[in-house]
């Protein structure tokens, strides 16, 4: 979360580009390798819209999403987040999709279906994976649709924040071709592998006008590499501080409930049974918009 404000709010040459005339749609990805594990009895009666799009993704969203605060207090840094929350469209039917994970491989090894799990129902409905595009009604982002994506036994672990801009000039290239296919792209990597990395266009050297989209990377631990603090290392010394910056406050837990649990009764009116993804895939056979 640190993270993130610094990363916006200390940057003009990102922050003046958050909005709906540059950004094209933002994507924040959570995806998990490992099943259910020892958690079945309580995943059965939770899922994941309520395990990790409620607090997680919820909290990531609110913080790429809000408006400068007017000072880095608690209080002026969550009035913003709960604005966002407050401001995020009902979901419909058609922005919500969701599934089970069944049988497959993993790193090579054959995987059980979520069934097939311990304290799990053979006839269980619960999703195991959930996308849901979100779209926040205000001036800064009408129309620009927030990807929200989780899932368990996908092919990889991984959670990221992937903003993709708007080709606003790339027109000019269109004769040779090599430009609309290349996006710019700014990826925040939460984990495993922490850093921020940049895609942009060059030119190919050569007499063509022809283009190649390069990275610049930013990697935490290769920087500031030695004996950092765990996350909950952070919150525990925080709560020690009496700093509640980084705790949520109950008008955005309210918030962000209401749009979860109206979220949760679409699914369940979508689905009356649940659609199954085949274990170490990224779930991509269960949703057709991008």
């Amino acid at each position: 979360m640190q993270k993130i404000l610094v990363f916006w709010f200390s940057n003009p040459l990102f922050n003046d580009i958050m909005d709906s005339i540059f950004v094209e749609s933002v994507k924040i990805i959570i995806s998990e390798s490992i099943g259910v594990e020892l958690r079945a009895n309580y995943y059965e009666k939770t899922g994941a819209l309520r395990d990790m799009v409620q607090n997680h993704m919820m909290q990531i969203l609110s913080l790429i999403a809000m408006e400068t605060p007017k000072s880095m207090n608690a209080d002026d840094i969550r009035d913003k987040k709960v604005e966002v929350i407050k401001h995020i469209r009902k979901t419909k039917p058609e922005d919500i999709f969701a599934g089970q994970y069944g049988k497959g491989i993993i790193d090579g090894k054959s995987v059980a279906a979520y069934r097939e799990e311990k304290s799990v129902g053979k006839t269980s409905n619960t999703e195991t994976f959930a996308k849901i595009r979100a779209y926040i009604e205000n001036e800064r982002w009408k129309g620009v649709p927030f990807y929200l994506i989780t899932g368990k036994r996908l092919k990889s672990r991984h959670a990221e924040i992937k903003i993709t801009l708007k080709d606003r000039v790339c027109g000019l290239f269109d004769k040779s071709d090599a430009c609309n296919p290349l996006p710019n792209i700014i990826t925040i990597r939460i984990q495993p592998d922490e850093g921020i990395s940049i895609k942009f266009n060059v030119k190919i050297p050569g007499k063509e006008m022809a283009l190649l989209p390069i990275t610049v990377d930013h990697c935490h631990k290769c920087i500031f590499d030695g004996n950092t603090a765990e996350a909950y290392e952070n919150l525990l010394k925080e709560v020690i501080l009496g700093n509640q910056s980084l705790f949520i406050r109950w008008d955005e837990v309210l918030a962000s409930w209401k749009f979860i649990d109206d979220a949760r009764k679409i699914m369940l009116r979508k689905y009356k049974k649940i659609p199954l993804y085949k274990s170490g895939s990224d779930g991509s056979e269960l949703f057709s918009y991008s």
